[in-house]
């Protein structure tokens, strides 16, 4: 195969791929309704107690009731895929100039991107103590 065959393939696949992006463009937004469907899909016997989603839309942390821990999703494609972080999960938060960078221990887990506000950087931080708390719930120093 010639350089000018493969430059012309590969050319050939770069325009298909723009046509198919323009004619079927990704809208998926993260919205409170799909995620209280995806937690019933994927973790039935979880209730969320308030839920938090990034100015994006790509991803949200749902503050579980009775200190159960944080469900992570985050936006995959058309998908969403969801991570329960129980008490005890240690999680390393970074500020960014746009919000936070979440980190676990888990190699199978990318850094989470938060685009967030001050106040929803403030309440994630808040969330992330009560994973650290040996019984999920906010001790005074």
């Amino acid at each position: 195969m010639s350089l000018l065959q493969l430059l012309g393939s590969v050319i050939a696949v770069f325009i298909v791929a723009a046509i198919a992006r323009w004619l079927f463009p990704v809208r998926f937004r993260l919205e409170d309704a799909h995620l209280h469907r995806e937690l019933e899909r994927v973790y039935p016997d979880l209730e969320p107690e308030e839920i938090l989603i990034d100015r994006a839309g790509n991803a949200a942390l749902l503050r579980l009731s009775g200190a159960r821990g944080i469900v992570v999703v985050r936006r995959l494609g058309d998908k969403a895929v969801l991570r329960h972080w129980m008490p005890g999960t240690k999680v390393t938060a970074t500020r960014t100039p746009t919000g936070l960078m979440l980190d676990t221990d888990d190699f199978t887990e990318p850094k989470i991107v938060l685009d967030l506000d001050a106040e929803g950087v403030s309440r994630t931080e808040s969330w992330l103590a009560l994973l650290a708390a040996p019984d999920g719930h906010a001790h005074a120093a």
